[in-house]
């Protein structure tokens, strides 16, 4: 029988473990940027969602009435504009190309478009135009942004009646 000392059997010890930790350190450097690719797309076909169930609460009070609705946004902003009459979704860090750079697609009412930015990371974009209704932030035409929040935003939606051709669309926080 072999006899090991000690010194040689800490020795082989940490090799051992300098080599599990190597090992590890190589798989999370490949694992890492698709996970957060990965995060990124659920990000934004959340915000999908978002946009789509927003749109679904004005079009409810297209004759008369009011909504409130729990806004969550965890990373991005959202962009009530009532000088273009249009709500936004803005990611400007994503690491993931959602569409054709500068190129803009439409999915559903939802318009999409990917810029390209110098540091690899993209900006999407999604919004939703609003030709039918005057889109206001507290009775007037401006633009508002919701940014990140660990709690989520109580958005209300209400229904100001025509002005002119238009309906008036009100949104308040």
């Amino acid at each position: 029988m072999l006899k090991m000392n000690k010194g040689q059997i800490w020795v082989e010890t940490v090799i051992y473990t300098l080599i599990g930790l190597s090992i590890i350190a190589i798989v999370l450097a490949f694992v890492k940027p698709e996970i957060e690719r990965m995060q990124d797309k659920a990000v934004i076909e959340q915000s999908i969602d978002l946009l789509n169930n927003l749109d679904k609460k004005i079009n409810d009070i297209r004759t008369g009435g009011s909504r409130v609705e729990d806004i969550r946004i965890k990373r991005g902003s959202l962009i009530i504009n009532g000088i273009n009459d249009s709500i936004k979704f803005v990611l400007d860090d994503s690491r993931i190309k959602y569409s054709e750079p500068g190129i803009e697609i439409a999915s559903g009412r939802i318009n999409i478009l990917t810029l390209a930015k110098p540091d690899d990371t993209n900006s999407v974009e999604l919004w939703i135009n609003y030709t039918a209704f005057n889109i206001t932030y507290q009775e007037e035409d401006k633009v508002k942004i919701f940014q990140k929040a660990s709690v989520p935003y109580q958005l209300g939606i209400q229904n100001l009646g025509r002005v002119g051709e238009k309906v008036q669309i009100d949104f308040s926080y």
